[in-house]
């Protein structure tokens, strides 16, 4: 009888071991970034794009819509001898209708657990290892934010909704990740034009596994009583097709 007693707890030690080993493995096993930000020449999205504008006298926000096609047009190594992508940006109107013009050429750069990109100068954090819900970075940590462009300083980006479905522009995503960037009102509360003075930034990402940058929505104003200020914009991409 003791043997056998003996015995089962053995069993029992090494199945409790067995499935602890295996949530272990589980909770340990994140994807690869390039598994939400596939990057190859010839990769082709197209997006809708709200963009907030200040019309003359900056008394008010409008905006401007307009489609996007960014194309993955080919690689090449950065001065660190890294592989990067060379990404052309082409607009015409929302009906489709204008031919496509060019308007901006980005840089994306996959290297050390991380995927840096740079737009208009800027080298932004996008992705960093590893993708599960509350890891967070210092996504604009290459800007200078200390003497310039001082409201990018200390966004703290921060995954949530990982493997969740996320609908833009009639279509589903099965399995998508949030990159939360930035929220803050400053001083705190909703847009009041009886104040003197107040600030808006706002940014938030959303990419979907083996597709890449599905959604995107920021904005950045300062309020000085009674106008906006120059620099205040905004910019909404909601993908519309890709290959």
């Amino acid at each position: 009888m003791k043997k056998i007693t003996f015995v089962f707890c053995i069993l029992l030690l090494l199945t409790f071991s067995f499935l602890s080993c295996k949530k272990e493995s589980e909770t340990l096993y994140y994807p690869p970034l390039d598994k939400y930000y596939p990057l190859a020449v010839g990769k082709m999205f197209i997006y809708r794009v709200d963009s907030t504008i200040l019309p003359a006298f900056n008394a008010s926000l409008i905006t401007k819509s307009y489609q996007a096609m960014d194309t993955i047009e080919s690689t090449f190594n950065d001065n660190s001898g890294r592989l990067s992508y060379r990404i052309f940006r082409y607009q015409r109107d929302t009906a489709g209708m204008d031919p496509w013009t060019f308007a901006y050429t980005f840089v994306a750069t996959p290297a050390n657990n991380q995927v840096e990109y740079v737009e208009n100068n800027f080298r932004f954090i996008k992705l960093h290892s590893p993708i599960k819900n509350d890891f967070s970075w210092q996504g604009n940590a290459y800007i200078n934010t200390k003497s310039d462009n001082l409201y990018l300083d200390g966004w703290n980006y921060t995954y949530n909704n990982f493997g969740q479905k996320f609908t833009t522009s009639g279509i589903t995503y099965d399995s998508t990740v949030t990159v939360a960037q930035q929220d803050e009102f400053s001083p705190d509360g909703p847009f009041d034009p009886t104040l003197d003075y107040q600030q808006r930034n706002y940014s938030v990402e959303v990419y979907a596994k083996g597709i890449g940058l599905v959604y995107k929505d920021l904005l950045h104003w300062t309020w000085q009583k009674p106008k906006y200020e120059d620099g205040s914009y905004g910019i909404r991409l909601t993908l519309i097709s890709h290959n």
